[in-house]
This record gives C-alpha cells, structure tokens and sequence, in this order.
C-alpha cells in the first residue's frame, strides 16, 4: 500500500469508521416503535436475486451493513435526481402549466 492510500484509508476510517454503525447499535430495526422515535422509515423493495447478491457482496467485502450501503447510495441518487430535475427545469414546467390553465 502506498503511504498516500494508507493515510487516506485512516483518515477516512476516522471520519466514517467511528460511530458509522451507530444506528444498528441503537436501534432495532424489527421495533417499529423505537424506529419512529429515532425518526426513521423503513424502505421495502423487492429486487432480483443477482442484485440481492451483489449487495450482500459488496457490503461483505467493504464490511458495510446493508443499510449504510443503501443509504449512501440513496443519498448520491436523490441528489442527482434533484440536479437533473433542477437543470432540466421540470418545476418550471409545471409552473408554466399550472399559470396557463389558470389564465
């Protein structure tokens, strides 16, 4: 490893590696009770087998859970989502709708 990948690595382990598994540690995702207090929401989808086990790879090799991995990746979705819509101006577009169907 060279010194510039191991000083990435602890610095970024420093970052994310203390605390990241927090939210497994307190609270239950099987309570739904202790996770609206905690002000969280459980995301359910069914997806394709060979996915299931890339995810379950990945997390594994990265030693992420299943919900850090999401989460990030939901993250970093929604936020080119939002970029796109912005730049592609779709409110603009429904404002001008709704603006001409009022007149």
């Amino acid at each position: 490893m060279s010194f510039d990948k191991l000083i990435q690595f602890k610095a970024l382990s420093q970052i994310y590696g203390n605390g990241a598994d927090f939210v497994e540690r307190i609270v239950d995702p099987n309570n739904l009770e202790q996770a609206e207090k905690a002000k969280m929401r459980n995301v359910c989808a069914l997806i394709a087998v060979p996915l299931f086990d890339r995810l379950e790879g990945a997390c594994a090799l990265l030693d992420l859970t299943k919900r850090q991995f999401i989460e990030a990746a939901l993250i970093e979705a929604l936020d080119k989502a939002d970029k796109i819509i912005e730049d592609e101006g779709v409110f603009r577009h429904f404002e001008t709708l709704s603006n001409s169907s009022v007149a």
